[in-house]
């Protein structure tokens, strides 16, 4: 027997979609830590601008965000299972998503209200997905006992509302109102995490996040100004199966800015870390290891009125899971996530 078997692990390709498809969401979720490195002190004279989000109580925001995540068989893995070759699957999620400003206390811990007001979804094999799209209008109709999965989910996810709460600097506290959707996707078993895409609340929190923040204050409360050329790097870690852990860092550049408009990218990049072994025996435990990545963010802000305009991040990655010698097939994943500001009242 060879040293390394390859073999399929059941679910596992699932919590890696998901792991992928928030690397290529997330910006600085909860517990994010900044690191301000290469920042340019503001020069005498000079405007200075902050990444601040501007929250008054009633502020409605509303973003359009379309998540595509597509599972690539990747070259060995065609040679080891000759009926996956070309059978790539497709995960969409195109929603309106309506964030309200509830609540703002003396500290400035923000409370939001969150409501899918539109929400499509495909999934499947490219050129054969099954799709749904409800609104508003259809949360309170009827869902069948045998509907589809990809049905239950969206429906669960229309007729929810989330709250969420922020901590002064702008991290996520807590997040409520999900029960319903979350318990759904666990009866579905390990693909209902996958559905539930952007939206579960092992995620939510950074989709947010993501719209919200592009930097994070320092020790006193303060976000730091930022000029043309500022560079500085957000990280976050996220769970995966098993107990390994995925080091999301991004290091965004504030390249250009006109009147109030600014322009970032980044050049996100993913790391396994320690694993984490309570409760998990090491000869049995799911491992995952990222063999080649590739992504890219670019974002716009407007200063003046303190919110996030826009917003496109790509990845690729290729992964292997492993369990002991074994190790699953090469799975080759591709998202991007497009986010746009719709209205603000």
């Amino acid at each position: 027997m060879r040293a390394t078997e390859r073999y399929r692990i059941p679910g596992l390709a699932a919590a890696v979609v998901v792991g992928a498809a928030l690397l290529c969401a997330a910006a600085t979720p909860r517990g994010a830590s900044a690191l301000l490195s290469g920042a340019i002190p503001v020069q005498p004279g000079a405007a200075a601008h902050t990444f601040k989000p501007s929250l008054p109580v009633g502020r409605r925001l509303t973003y359009r965000v379309l998540l595509t995540t597509e599972a690539l068989p990747a070259p060995e893995a065609d040679q080891m299972d000759k009926s996956a070759a070309g059978k790539a699957s497709r995960y969409v999620q195109d929603a309106d998503l309506r964030l309200t400003v509830a609540g703002v206390d003396e500290q400035g811990a923000v409370s939001l209200l969150a409501v899918l007001t539109r929400l499509k979804m495909e999934d499947g094999l490219v050129g054969a997905a099954r799709s749904v799209e409800l609104t508003q209008a259809d949360k309170d109709r009827a869902v069948p006992d045998d509907a589809a999965p990809l049905d239950a989910i969206a429906a669960a996810l229309v007729r929810t509302v989330v709250r969420i709460d922020l901590r002064p600097d702008g991290t996520v506290s807590s997040v409520t109102g999900l029960d319903e959707a979350d318990q759904l996707g666990a009866a579905i078993g390990p693909e209902g995490a996958r559905l539930l895409g952007a939206f579960s609340s092992a995620s939510i929190e950074r989709t947010v996040s993501s719209l919200l923040r592009l930097d994070t204050p320092g020790a006193a409360g303060a976000y730091p100004a930022r000029q043309p050329g500022d560079t500085w790097t957000l990280a976050d870690t996220l769970p995966l199966s098993g107990g390994d852990t995925m080091i999301i860092t991004m290091r965004l550049t504030l390249g250009s800015l006109e009147g109030d408009q600014a322009k970032l990218t980044s050049v996100p990049w993913a790391s396994i870390g320690e694993p984490d072994q309570r409760g998990h025996a090491d000869s049995g435990r799911v491992r995952v290891s990222i063999d080649d990545q590739s992504a890219s963010m670019s974002a716009a802000w407007d200063f003046g009125r303190g919110v996030l305009t826009e917003r496109t991040s790509e990845l690729t990655m290729t992964t292997t899971a492993h369990v002991g010698p074994r190790a699953g097939p090469p799975q080759r994943i591709r998202g991007r996530t497009e986010v746009k500001l719709v209205s603000i009242e």
